[in-house]
């Protein structure tokens, strides 16, 4: 970010290093590459600055940071905090920590998935989530289906699937 090119350096204003740093952090988020550094609009409105000589022009800071937090997730939006998206990532995986076979409900006289597969899929989930996973590969994944032999519940795999992709999409 140039913050020079952004903002007037006044007599005394605000420190440009923190200015620049907190702008950064809200573009960041603004563009979906901010990760856990994500800001949420009330954080992004209520930085504290130091006054400095030759700083940038708090007015013009202040108006340009307003303009930015309007675009972003209030804390209680639609956004998961950082500690929600852990929390939701170690309850994805804690059923993968259940030994192959015993992970989701069985069934044998009804279409199921087959095991072997989808337990495959679980190990790959397992390696890859939080990191090379995409919510695309979750969500166009496709189990054979089995009927007279041991095979999962189809509907607690679909809904287990389901929240893996939510957390996938996150990141």
């Amino acid at each position: 970010m140039s913050g020079a090119a952004r903002f007037t350096v006044a007599m005394r204003g605000y420190d440009r290093a923190q200015v620049d740093a907190h702008c950064t952090r809200i573009e960041a988020t603004l563009a979906g590459t901010a990760g856990t550094l994500a800001i949420t609009a009330e954080e992004a409105v209520n930085p504290v600055f130091t006054i400095v000589l030759r700083g940038y022009d708090p007015q013009e800071v202040e108006a340009w940071v307003r303009d930015r937090a309007a675009r972003l997730p209030s804390a209680g939006a639609s956004g998961p905090s950082w500690t929600e998206s852990v929390r939701r990532r170690h309850d994805v995986l804690q059923l993968a920590e259940r030994p192959a076979g015993e992970r989701f409900p069985r069934v044998r006289m009804r279409e199921g998935y087959d095991l072997a597969e989808v337990d495959a899929f679980v190990e790959h989930i397992r390696g890859t989530l939080g990191t090379a996973l995409t919510a695309d590969e979750v969500r166009n994944k496709q189990f054979t289906t089995v009927r007279l032999r041991l095979g999962y519940d189809m509907q607690p795999v679909d809904e287990w699937l389901d929240a893996v992709q939510q957390v996938a999409e996150q990141g």
